[in-house]
């Protein structure tokens, strides 16, 4: 017999899974250039990835599918928007550099753990600087939505975080080599 909390917990899972999902369907109201639409989905998207991570840190509720599916959506969501405001006019090549610096430094980050045998070591988790550059590109994105072009100090904040990323993503690295190695000693 499964017991009500097991099934909670798996329940809970599940609508963070979901709400991750959603940021899928919501990238297609970039489709249409509807500035209320687009502001909606912008909004949604932002609560949409508020609300399952904490649903899943709150709760336990944490999957492998989740920190794939989070990050992912977070991206796809993003590129449709950023895609379509360039095909539009309202961002410029520089802009979108900007806008995916943190990704260049994650990525560039993963290929520096990828040549030293470490990716598979390393767990996938959200980091401060990148939590900052995903609000400033929401905030960004919200903005063109409106219609109302978006200051350049956010693409400096977007582009000068994103490339700061990486020194924190190395930080944390050698924070859990530290640990790793201080626990092989104490068994030993």
């Amino acid at each position: 017999m499964v017991s009500k909390k097991t099934t909670a917990r798996a329940n809970l899972k599940w609508l963070a899974n979901a709400l991750s999902a959603l940021r899928f369907f919501l990238s297609v109201c970039f489709l249409w250039s509807n500035p209320t639409l687009r502001f909606a989905a912008v909004i949604g998207a932002l609560v949409t990835d508020v609300l399952d991570g904490y649903v899943a840190r709150r709760f336990n509720a944490q999957t492998p599918l989740g920190a794939v599916l989070d990050p992912l959506a977070d991206k796809v969501f993003v590129v449709a928007a950023v895609v379509t405001f360039f095909l539009e006019g309202a961002l410029s090549g520089q802009e979108i550099v900007a806008f995916f610096c943190r990704d260049a430094s994650v990525g560039a980050f993963a290929m520096c753990l990828f040549f030293k045998h470490r990716l598979h070591q390393t767990p996938v988790e959200a980091f401060l600087l990148g939590k900052i550059v995903t609000s400033l590109q929401f905030v960004t994105l919200a903005l063109l939505s409106l219609g109302i072009e978006p200051p350049i100090p956010l693409f400096f904040g977007m582009a000068f975080l994103g490339l700061l990323s990486f020194w924190e993503l190395e930080r944390r690295q050698r924070t859990i080599t530290a640990a790793a190695r201080n626990d092989k000693s104490t068994l030993q």
